[in-house]
C-alpha cells in the first residue's frame, strides 16, 4: 500500500508571487537553489539552497520567487497519514501538533541526505518495489522532521510580541464573530485604535489586510464544515457568505479547487 502524500519538484523560470494562503494539510518546502522570500504570517525568510520549511495546518504563507530560475520540492501530507505511521511507542501525531512552523538552513551534509530522501519519495515508473522505496523514504523523512520538532532548536513559534499583544483582542474578536459582517471602522471604534495603526500593524503581523484575513479565516472554517458533510451552500452561509456564487469563487481562489470538489475529495 502506498502511503498517501503528494510531492512535486518545481522549477520556476520567471518571477512568481503566490497569493497568501493556507492548507488543511502539512506542507514541506525545501529549497534547491537561491531565489526569493517565503512569508509566514508576516515573517520573511529566504528561499535559498538547503532551506527547509515545514508548516502546520492553516498557517498563512506566501512564496515570492524573484530570480529567473528557482527550484524547490513541495510536499503535502495529512493528519490521517501521520495517524497511519504512529504507534504506541512513536506518537507522531502528538509531535506534529506541537509547533507552528519550522524554518531551518541545513548543512551541506544534511542537504544531501534530505535531498536524497525527497528524490526517493518521487515516483519512478511504478516498477517492482517502487511503492516500497517511496514509503521507506517518506517514513524516514517524517522521522527526521519529528526529531527536529522534539529537539526544539529549529522550531520557530509565533511569539506574542508587544505589537501582537496590542491587537490580540482584535484577532480574538474576528475568530469569534467571523460569520458576521466585520467593518474596519467598527473595529477601530470598538477597540479605541486608529484605522491607520490597525491596518499597518495587522498587515505587518499577518501579511493580510483585515478584510483579507477575515475572508481567509472564513474559508478555513468552511473547509472544516465541508469535511463534516455540510452542503456547499450551507457551509458558505454558516461562515458569513451571503452570496453562494461569491463563496464558491473565493473558495476556489484560496484553496485551489471548488468547495464541491473539496467536499467530494474529503
Amino acid at each position: 500500500m502506498k502511503i498517501p502524500y503528494t510531492i512535486v519538484k518545481e522549477s520556476l523560470h520567471h518571477k512568481s508571487l503566490s497569493e497568501p494562503h493556507f492548507h488543511d494539510e502539512y506542507e514541506l518546502l525545501f529549497g534547491l537553489s537561491d531565489g526569493g522570500t517565503y512569508m509566514i504570517n508576516g515573517h520573511a525568510y529566504p528561499l535559498c539552497h538547503a532551506m527547509l520549511f515545514v508548516l502546520n495546518k492553516y498557517v498563512l504563507h506566501q512564496c515570492i520567487a524573484d530570480i529567473s530560475s528557482y527550484e524547490k520540492y513541495v510536499l503535502h501530507f495529512s493528519s490521517e497519514t501521520l495517524k497511519m505511521l504512529s504507534s504506541t511507542q512513536t506518537d507522531i501525531v502528538s509531535i506534529f501538533g506541537n509547533f507552528d512552523y519550522i524554518a531551518q538552513l541545513l548543512s551541506e551534509e544534511q542537504f544531501h541526505y534530505f535531498n536524497n530522501l525527497l528524490a526517493n519519495c518521487m515516483p519512478n515508473g511504478g516498477g517492482f518495489g517502487d511503492d516500497l522505496r517511496q514509503n521507506m523514504a517518506f517514513v524516514n523523512l517524517i522521522l527526521y522532521i519529528s526529531n527536529l520538532i522534539r529537539q526544539r532548536e529549529s522550531v520557530v513559534g509565533l511569539s506574542l510580541k508587544n505589537e501582537y499583544n496590542s491587537i490580540k483582542p482584535i484577532f480574538d474578536y474576528i475568530h469569534n464573530h467571523y460569520m458576521e459582517e466585520i467593518r474596519l471602522e467598527e473595529l477601530s471604534q470598538k477597540f479605541f485604535i486608529s484605522k491607520y495603526y490597525l491596518c499597518r500593524h495587522f498587515k505587518a503581523l499577518t501579511g493580510f489586510s483585515v478584510g483579507s484575513y477575515v475572508t481567509n479565516y472564513r474559508i478555513r472554517e468552511a473547509c472544516i464544515l465541508l469535511r463534516k458533510g455540510y452542503s456547499v451552500q450551507r457551509a458558505g452561509e454558516e461562515v458569513g457568505f451571503g452570496n453562494n456564487a461569491y463563496f464558491i469563487k473565493t473558495f476556489k481562489k484560496t484553496i485551489g479547487q471548488s468547495p464541491g470538489k473539496y467536499a467530494k475529495n474529503y
